[in-house]
């Protein structure tokens, strides 16, 4: 809308309303950007999400067999009649 009231502004710089309207617009502009900064300010300057390495929590798995029809169905697998190599 402000592309367009700019637009309309060059091509009747003596029309008061679209002036006007533009200055409105451009002022509304400025005070939601004013009020997103201020809103998210800081936001990721906060603190940690996670603590310490999740890398290193909990039981690590242990190797997976491929061949094993159980693992193959979690995977989502189907090897085909020579199986894996």
């Amino acid at each position: 809308a402000i592309r367009d009231l700019a637009t309309a502004a060059q091509l009747a710089p003596q029309d008061r309303e679209v002036r006007a309207l533009l200055a409105k617009l451009k002022a509304e502009r400025k005070a939601k950007a004013l009020s997103d900064r201020s809103a998210f300010a800081g936001l990721f300057e906060r603190g940690e999400v996670v603590k310490g390495d999740p890398r290193s929590e909990g039981e690590k798995p242990g190797k997976l067999d491929l061949n094993d029809p159980k693992v193959q169905a979690m995977l989502d697998i189907h090897p085909g009649p020579g199986g894996f190599a």
